[in-house]
This record gives C-alpha cells, sequence and structure tokens, in this order.
C-alpha cells in the first residue's frame, strides 16, 4: 500500500470536542478564546497509522471576556480571517495509542497562507477510549512571526 490511504475514516463530530485559543494581552493575564466552527476528521493510514486532520474557521474565534481581543484575533493583525478565513492542521501519520498514551504528534499548520510545521504534546487519557468516553487534551505554543503576526506585539505578548 505504500503511502496510500485505506478507506477506513473517522469524521469528528465538533459537538463532542471543541478548541480553545489562549491569549496574553500586555499588562493583562491570560485571556481564554473559543472557536464556534471547527472540523475535523481521523483516517486511517498504512501500517496501523492515523493522519489528523482539522479546520477551524478564523471569523469563529470569540473571547467572551473581551470584545476588544476578539475583534483584534479576527483581524489583519491576527488570523487576518477576510483574506485567510480557514486554519488548517494535518498530521503526519501516528500511531493511534498516542491519543491515550500521550505524547507528541507533529504536523503542519497553514495560517494566513502560510504553512510551518508544529507540534501539539498530547496529555495521557483519562479512559482507554479518548474522545469517546473522555476528552483529549493537547497544547501547543505558536509563535506568531514566523506566521507574520507581527502586528500588536505591544498590545499582546507572544
Amino acid at each position: 500500500m505504500g503511502g496510500e490511504e485505506a478507506s477506513a475514516s473517522q469524521k469528528d463530530d465538533s459537538r463532542r470536542w471543541g478548541a480553545r485559543l489562549t491569549g496574553r494581552p500586555h499588562l493583562q493575564g491570560a485571556m481564554t478564546g473559543t472557536v464556534a466552527a471547527r472540523t475535523g476528521s481521523l483516517t486511517r493510514v498504512t501500517n496501523g497509522r492515523w493522519r489528523m486532520d482539522f479546520s477551524l474557521q478564523a471569523a469563529s474565534v470569540a473571547f467572551p471576556d473581551s470584545q476588544r481581543i476578539t475583534s483584534m484575533t479576527r483581524s489583519e493583525a491576527f488570523f487576518d480571517a477576510a483574506r485567510h478565513p480557514i486554519v488548517h492542521f494535518t498530521s503526519d501519520p501516528f500511531d493511534p495509542s498516542l491519543l491515550r498514551d500521550g505524547g507528541t504528534l507533529s504536523g503542519v499548520l497553514d495560517l494566513r497562507g502560510v504553512s510551518t510545521p508544529v507540534r501539539f504534546v498530547y496529555a495521557q487519557a483519562d479512559c482507554k477510549q479518548p474522545g469517546i468516553t473522555c476528552p483529549i487534551h493537547a497544547a501547543s505554543q505558536i509563535s506568531r512571526k514566523p506566521l507574520g503576526m507581527s502586528a500588536s506585539r505591544r498590545q499582546v505578548v507572544d
């Protein structure tokens, strides 16, 4: 099968998973934002490994405690949602045990027309069927500068 994808695929139910962003406005504590519009899938690839794809609609990012931060996040200074409406991540193939046991998942993030390698660190799951009977927790720290988001550096810390 040399690199060809098998037919097995699982579409994520976006009602069962969420995405959060943490911003650190200058001289304020961290603020957490949510993403309302998101889609994702897991596709089985060769050798029992999987590939994860997920997309977020940049205009659906919201910081409930601050309309100002919500507007700034969607603006040209950050996601530039009008010109680049989709933020997309495609993982490298991974062993499905990563979702249960935790570890690092590498892949490519497409944001603002720029593709950059990123890593998500997955926490060990609290159950035997992560994503079904318990949440999956992953985190990543992404620097804005390589993605062309250098505006407002005095207002929001990297």
